[in-house]
């Protein structure tokens, strides 16, 4: 009899003991039943996590932390395809975006495939929701996105408004561009509309990414109850295919201060429904000397060298709502499965 009544007590606790949940990870409070509504993403080539120890070197602070120490998920992700081991910056980048293994060079690849991969972009799924999107872009011309034949079709573009902002920007009087300047707060937001940055005419910008991006940012999403939020940054790529050690300390300066900013937004969220998500590809592992000098100055950095090969591994970090299906190893056309954007179209690419 007392086993009997024990075995029901059992069964009707279950229900209440099933509902009870750590709302952590690692250590930090995160809610696991809310999926995203608004999307931070920022896409960094070259960037590998051992780079951030840079930061810690140069700012004498081996104790205090970088800023994606402060992501809830760290995962990562196969950063080749169907067609090359080491893909160019172009189509690793796409790839990410469209959930695509099938970015082959234009003569290589069929229109079925090519309209697949168009369908599969994140900003054409999102598009149903009504989320505002933008696509913020530093790099040169000759790594922009808008170089990959899928992004010249017309379609490709039509949901969002793209703003590039690049040091060597070619202006061509034959061809007449649209600007946007952030310091003034002209900023137009015409869908399927590509902006230049008015303040990088001059062959350099005059300010720095983290700076026009953040303002940017700040304008962009004011009363907006969903969006989509791309940022691709090429320059610290540039700078380690160059050797530049005092251009590499400079761009990993800029992103921290850049993922600072949006670590924080994701702590003001209303009801914790904002993803920010950082990724990589080409990653370029670091090789740091066993012993040597103290790294204070760039020129401390003589011994410092880098894999000639990128990794067929980038890193992932995730904070905010979903944060958790980041954690782990996974391909990169599962990226856009695990945001869990209600709207999202569950497709997979294979």
């Amino acid at each position: 009899m007392k086993l009997y009544l024990l075995g029901l007590l059992f069964i009707v606790l279950l229900p209440l003991l099933s509902c009870t949940q750590v709302q952590n990870i690692g250590l930090k409070k995160h809610l696991f039943s809310i999926g995203p509504r608004k999307i931070i993403w920022l896409q960094v080539e070259g960037l590998h996590e051992e780079h951030f120890a840079l930061l810690k070197m140069f700012n004498n602070g081996v104790d205090k932390k970088v800023s994606i120490e402060e992501s809830l998920c760290f995962g990562k992700n196969w950063s080749y395809d169907l067609f090359s081991l080491r893909p160019s910056s172009v189509r690793r980048s796409l790839a990410q975006f469209s959930g695509s293994n099938f970015l082959s060079p234009k003569e290589e690849i069929s229109k079925d495939i090519v309209d697949d991969v168009k369908r599969g972009l994140i900003w054409r799924q999102v598009a149903y929701t009504g989320a505002k999107m933008v696509f913020f872009e530093q790099a040169r011309e000759e790594k922009s996105l808008l170089n990959h034949f899928i992004m010249k079709e017309e379609e490709t573009l039509k949901d969002l408004s793209f703003y590039r902002m690049d040091h060597h920007i070619q202006i061509n009087p034959k061809k007449k561009k649209k600007w946007f300047n952030t310091s003034l707060g002209e900023i137009p937001q015409e869908k399927g509309e590509i902006y230049y940055n008015y303040l990088c005419k001059q062959q350099k910008c005059k300010r720095h990414f983290s700076e026009e991006v953040i303002d940017f940012f700040v304008d962009f999403q004011k009363g907006r109850n969903n969006y989509l939020f791309i940022i691709r940054d090429t320059y610290l790529g540039d700078a380690i295919e160059r050797d530049d050690k005092e251009n590499i300390i400079l761009a990993l300066s800029e992103l921290n201060q850049l993922i600072s900013f949006f670590q924080e937004e994701t702590k003001k969220a209303v009801n914790s429904d904002l993803l920010l998500l950082i990724t990589s590809y080409n990653s370029k592992i670091p090789l740091y000397p066993k012993e040597g000098k103290h790294f204070s100055t760039p020129t401390d950095l003589t011994q410092m060298t880098f894999f000639k090969e990128s990794s067929l591994l980038s890193p992932i970090w995730a904070s905010g709502a979903k944060a958790e299906n980041f954690c782990g190893l996974m391909e990169e056309r599962e990226l856009l499965n695990r945001m869990s954007f209600p709207e999202v179209r569950q497709k997979k690419f294979y």
